[in-house]
């Protein structure tokens, strides 16, 4: 969830916060997907919505656009 603090804010802000760095990383990126090398991968943050009351956020990875032929992280 993102911090209260930060609800409201823009991307730049919320991307920058520590307690999201924390989350959306590259170390939380090898954990997940068992991909060990973030190289080639760009990770970006989602906030919420402006106005939701529901204050997740997302962190996504991918390699740019048109970049994966084919599904990456399945059967790990």
């Amino acid at each position: 969830m993102l911090p209260v603090a930060l609800a409201g804010k823009g991307h730049a802000a919320i991307s920058a916060a520590p307690a999201v760095r924390t989350v959306c990383n590259e170390r939380t990126f090898r954990l997940t997907s068992g991909i060990s090398y973030p190289t080639g991968w760009r990770l970006e943050v989602l906030p919420p919505p402006d106005g939701d009351v529901d204050l997740t956020y997302r962190c996504l990875a991918g390699r740019g656009v048109d970049a994966l032929a084919a599904p990456t992280l399945t059967d790990r």
